[in-house]
């Protein structure tokens, strides 16, 4: 495993310098086990979200490519790394696998399919996720091979883990895609779903607005939708039939990703820089490499590019403007296939879903062409949630060496940080409370997740010198009797019952009634 200085973002913009942890962790009981793949350049922001998921209990390690093309057989890079991810699956149980990078720092497969829809090399990282045969039966070193209806080398096309990729190419974009995902996890989001219809062939049939509607009906209650469709008309020039909330067109559909909506669904035409309004509006194009301020959380989209090599992409341009997942087709695609997105969002909103990752392999069905196009670029364990979430209310009781966290919901899974590494974890209990030891003093932070809650981040602090066995809960401090409080400086030293709190103390002071830190104030003036 390497081991390398890093810099991470655990919330917000704050920047915390870490390590990879070494030494006994306990093994978070975790029904998610993920691998990162990536280059040895992108490390440092691989190891931003190692640590971010093994605080959640999702167990995750890091592989750089160098690594993998030097220990494993394979005619090609590609066909290295699926090695590999067969042996992660087999021997040691993983589930989940990450890869960060485009395509030309983590090579994809290039699947041959002609018949039906057209005559392609699809690009798809499917080839890393179905993990039986070898893709290429007869050996002529064409793989993925479907012609005129047979499938030549004998492709499975359903996904054994989950593959999702993350598709940027230097650090500081991928620390930028770890600030806005760690965002989300810890902000209840507002569920909603909009869909886009763009048919432009046989404008009479509408058919992208059909299965817009169709997939609107499905979705339970509580969940807002709006449409968008083009203002289409009949054979005989009458009035368009298909009337949304609004017109698909470039300005509208700007707008609406950043009207901080839960996920939004387009249905038919697409091409490599817009979504389905370039043909419609006069050529106009819809993104642009430098679009900023989508605050739509996830896309999905058929019958459009979405190629991981190319920078102009929809997939590429929606995650570089604030998106933080895409579904769709990485080649031309077919909107009748909009059905399997019918599988995806009825998972999207149930129980049994946890993550992002989980709700995409369940697209997949039959059809091989369609498997083919569909891939995912995110965070694959990107937490989804059936209804809106709740909120975890937490109080802490500090003491010399161990800290007791109660949030009245048991099964939460709490893990302590200190800086560089994750020194404790472990469940509350059926009360709803965990204790656990720390020894040194210093900031700590806490994690705390549960499926069906948005994560709670909670910092902490283990005072020098002091009996800190205090209490706080998320809203107030504990009121303070100032008749028998002591002061001390941030070092610990003491100041006295009657420290003037207007002097200025960089750092801050605190101040103890009854041998209890009852408040810190920083910085007092």
């Amino acid at each position: 495993m390497r081991k390398t200085k890093l810099m991470i973002a655990l919330i917000g913009a704050i920047i915390i310098p870490l390590t990879l942890f070494s030494g006994v962790l306990p093994v978070p009981k975790s029904h998610r086990i993920m691998a990162i793949i990536t280059t040895e350049d992108l490390a440092p922001a691989a190891d931003s979200f190692k640590l971010w998921h093994n605080a959640l209990g999702e167990t995750t390690y890091v592989y750089t490519t160098n690594y993998i093309y030097s220990s494993y057989f394979g005619r090609d890079k590609q066909e290295k790394i699926r090695v590999f991810i067969q042996y992660l699956n087999q021997a040691e149980g993983i589930n989940t696998i990450m890869i960060l990078g485009d395509t030309l720092k983590v090579p994809i497969r290039q699947a041959m399919y002609s018949g039906q829809y057209n005559d392609a090399r699809i690009p798809t990282d499917l080839y890393y996720g179905d993990l039986d045969g070898n893709w290429d039966a007869n050996g002529n070193g064409i793989f993925g091979e479907y012609i005129n209806g047979i499938n030549v080398d004998n492709v499975d096309g359903m996904p054994d883990v989950v593959i999702g990729r993350i598709p940027l190419s230097n650090n500081e974009a991928l620390i930028d895609y770890f600030h806005k995902m760690v965002k989300y996890e810890t902000t209840v989001p507002t569920l909603s779903a909009h869909f886009w219809g763009s048919s432009i062939y046989d404008p009479d049939d509408g058919i992208g607005q059909n299965y817009c509607l169709r997939l609107k009906s499905g979705l339970p209650s509580g969940i807002a939708t709006k449409t968008l469709f083009n203002p289409m008309v009949d054979t005989f020039g009458a009035y368009p039939r298909w009337v949304g909330d609004g017109e698909l067109s470039k300005t509208n559909a700007i707008k609406d990703l950043s009207s901080g909506n839960f996920i939004t669904v387009h249905i038919d035409n697409g091409g490599l820089n817009w979504f389905g309004t370039g043909y419609i509006v006069n050529g106009e194009r819809l993104f642009d490499y430098n679009l900023k301020g989508i605050e739509t959380r996830f896309y999905i989209s058929t019958s459009s590019y979405g190629a991981m090599s190319v920078k102009g992409s929809i997939g590429y341009a929606f995650l570089v403007g604030g998106g933080l997942a895409y579904i769709g087709n990485t080649s031309i695609g077919n909107p009748e296939e909009a059905i399997g997105y019918e599988r995806l969002l009825n998972n999207l909103f149930s129980d049994s879903t946890a993550y992002l990752g989980e709700a995409f392999t369940r697209v997949f069905g039959d059809n091989l062409y369609f498997n083919y196009t569909m891939n995912y670029m995110g965070d694959p364990l990107l937490r989804v949630y059936p209804v809106t979430p709740s909120v975890l209310n937490y109080s802490i009781k500090y003491g010399t060496s161990k800290i007791t966290i109660n949030t009245g919901v048991s099964g939460v899974y709490v893990s302590l940080i200190r800086g560089d590494s994750i020194v404790c974890d472990g469940f509350t209990d059926e009360d709803g409370t965990i204790t656990l030891p720390y020894y040194r003093e210093g900031s700590y932070k806490a994690v705390l997740s549960k499926k069906g809650y948005v994560v709670s981040v909670v910092n902490l602090m283990r005072y020098n010198g002091i009996k800190d066995n205090y209490e706080q809960d998320e809203k107030s401090d504990v009121k303070l009797d100032l008749t028998r409080a002591r002061v001390y400086s941030i070092s610990g030293r003491y100041l006295g019952k009657y420290a003037d709190l207007r002097t200025s103390l960089a750092g801050g002071v605190y101040i103890v009634s009854d041998g209890r830190v009852t408040r810190k104030i920083s910085l007092i003036k």
